[in-house]
């Protein structure tokens, strides 16, 4: 007799190995503690080329501010500034010029890409980015394999916000069971 979490690890694992052939963008949200765990065998099962956005932004904006004559220890120091701080108005406009090269990185991959630690999304109110991937998948013709997006389940309300964004993603957000997750 098969349980229900070895029925929802079949059915996901179905799900990926289609996503995967056809070139999807799918949210796959793990529980935080099973994280790792969860890269480690997406990363053993599937052809996927992993790509961190908190390294991928801290890159290209650290790029960003050479180019503008900026100082990266003064940028640093801008992270931890309270939201609407004059430092973090400055953060976020060294932020927005940064977002298409980010966008621009991202979009050219024939394997399917696996972003990981996508809460630097969140911190930095830029989930337009995901909507915008999430076209280029559908709209690529092959310049693009596809895009996963690995988050703890314990951050999909607050990855989605308002549950407008979430609406737009429900159909691309996937769960992954603890029984199809395996030790690596």
């Amino acid at each position: 007799m098969i349980t229900e979490g070895e029925a929802d690890a079949r059915m996901l694992d179905n799900r990926l190995r289609r996503a995967e052939h056809e070139g999807a963008f799918l949210i796959l949200a793990a529980p935080a503690s099973r994280l790792g765990a969860a890269e480690a065998t997406l990363l053993t099962r599937f052809d996927l080329e992993r790509r961190d956005l908190g390294r991928l932004f801290t890159l290209i904006m650290r790029q960003q501010a050479a180019s503008a004559g900026a100082d990266w220890k003064t940028v640093q120091r801008a992270f931890n500034a309270p939201p609407g701080s004059g430092d973090w108005k400055r953060l976020m406009i060294l932020i927005d010029r940064s977002i298409p090269e980010i966008e621009r990185d991202l979009s050219k991959s024939e394997k399917t890409l696996l972003l990981v630690n996508a809460e630097v999304l969140i911190r930095y109110g830029r989930i337009d980015l995901l909507e915008r991937l999430r076209e280029r998948v559908w709209s690529s013709r092959g310049e693009l394999g596809g895009i996963w997006v690995l988050t703890k389940r314990e951050e999909t309300e607050s990855l989605f916000g308002d549950g407008k964004m979430l609406a737009l993603f429900r159909h691309q957000l996937a769960q992954i069971p603890e029984e199809w997750v395996t030790e690596n």
